[in-house]
């Protein structure tokens, strides 16, 4: 998968605060409407994908990553790719995690809200 710059960036500053030890325990006030971001499932299959519903190239990852910081505290993203469009209209992202436990852990992402608000 080719990231733009601004794409990359994002990765690894996103990447960054998902191992930060200078985390607030609670999320501030603004970032409580994020919820309203995520539909689908647990993220453990493209079938039960997470869906981000935020439109944008660098909201959504921030979403994907915001996620995943919150469901899997402490872990560290691994690698990322983007799925080619699937005949019934939808695109993936896959994010292999190494979590906390130390298991690798691949999440996946329903991100067609991404391309079609662009």
């Amino acid at each position: 998968m080719r990231l733009s710059v601004a794409s990359a960036l994002t990765v690894l500053v996103i990447s960054a605060s998902l191992t930060s030890a200078a985390a607030p325990a609670t999320a501030p006030a603004a970032a409580k409407p994020q919820q309203s971001r995520y539909g689908g499932g647990d993220g453990l299959s493209k079938q039960t994908a997470v869906v981000i519903r935020a439109g944008g190239e660098a909201s959504a990852t921030q979403a994907e990553y915001a996620w995943i910081k919150e469901h899997y505290p402490g872990s560290t993203p691994i690698s990322q790719a983007l799925t080619p469009w699937d005949p019934d209209g939808k695109r993936y992202e896959r994010i292999t995690i190494h979590a906390s436990s130390g298991d690798s852990v691949v999440l996946w992402f329903e991100i067609s809200a991404r391309f079609k608000q662009q």
